[in-house]
């Protein structure tokens, strides 16, 4: 039970993760320099 609850858990944060990433919140969190967007998003 417990090692499932995990996985779960842990499905849910990289599900998170990669939806914040992709939406373009992650970087302005990530960094605060508004460069590091254009630079990203140039590659």
């Amino acid at each position: 039970m417990t090692g499932t609850v995990t996985c779960i858990l842990v499905i849910d944060l990289i599900g998170v993760f990669f939806y914040v990433s992709y939406s373009g919140l992650g970087s302005s969190l990530l960094s605060e320099d508004p460069d590091y967007k254009h630079e990203q998003v140039g590659t």
